[in-house]
């Protein structure tokens, strides 16, 4: 028997940058791609949204493409972005295969900017908040401002830092089952200085191979991300507790902003 194979991200590296990142990751991605989850999210999301149906939307940070899938299957004019290739091979073969009208664009989001060719924006699943310094961040929510047409609205999903100081656990174990095999995973997260973060060391366990990755994910608070949005142009914000709209309250589940540009 071969000795399992280990993986460990290289210390000063920018970790959303490392491929091997993404391959481990991907079962935990494909085992939330049934529409059992995506379809109500999706529901809940254009709530939010309030634009017009067939309109132009954005997924930035898309991976394998379950909500923008979704959103084209529903009629929207799609444009999926995100910087893992392979995810986004998956998600313009599942276009293909069901006849979606879908585009999908390999890019960094500090990078993506088409002056105000959308409707509406989203960012789902804590897809924002990788990146070292916060101005990249200020960025990226620019980017979305001049991206949007004017009177459209920006989706923005992630884990508030209330939540976190609410429910912090140091460690935990999962299972997902993909193809027949088990692969374990074991989360141990660290608060960063000043909670302006959170590190969470990744190991991923599946038959003869293991992978270690260490992951940093800027924290904002509901206040925080109000001022971001602000800062960067949007006439008013919302946020939620879900996306179902519920209150950003002590039994918040998520961090979600809403903003509108005018």
């Amino acid at each position: 028997m071969r000795r399992a194979s280990t993986h460990s991200t290289r210390a000063g590296y920018a970790w959303y940058e490392e491929e091997r990142f993404w391959e481990y990751y991907l079962p935990l991605l494909m085992s939330r791609a049934d529409t059992t989850h995506v379809s109500p999210e999706i529901d809940a999301t254009l709530e939010r949204l309030n634009i017009r149906e067939g309109g132009a939307v954005l997924d930035l940070g898309c991976g394998i493409g379950r909500h923008a899938l979704e959103l084209a299957r529903r009629g929207y004019r799609v444009t999926g972005v995100d910087r893992t290739a392979q995810y986004l091979e998956l998600a313009r073969a599942r276009a293909e295969s069901d006849d979606l009208a879908a585009s999908f664009v390999v890019d960094d989001m500090r990078d993506f900017v088409q002056p105000g060719a959308f409707d509406g924006v989203v960012s789902l699943f804590t897809s924002f908040g990788y990146f070292q310094d916060p101005d990249d961040d200020r960025r990226v929510i620019q980017n979305v401002y001049e991206s949007l047409k004017p009177g459209g609205s920006f989706v923005l999903d992630v884990q508030g830092k209330e939540i976190i100081t609410r429910k912090f656990a140091p460690r935990e174990w999962s299972s997902v089952f993909v193809g027949g095999r088990e692969i374990l995973v074991l989360e141990e997260r660290e608060i960063q200085p000043n909670w302006s973060g959170i590190s969470s060391r990744w190991i991923f366990i599946e038959e003869e191979r293991r992978g270690e990755f260490t992951v940093i994910v800027r924290l904002y608070s509901a206040m925080e991300m109000i001022a971001l949005l602000k800062s960067c142009g949007f006439a008013s914000v919302e946020v939620y507790g879900s996306l179902s709209g519920d209150a950003y309250d002590q039994d918040a589940k998520r961090l979600v902003a809403v903003g509108r540009k005018a």
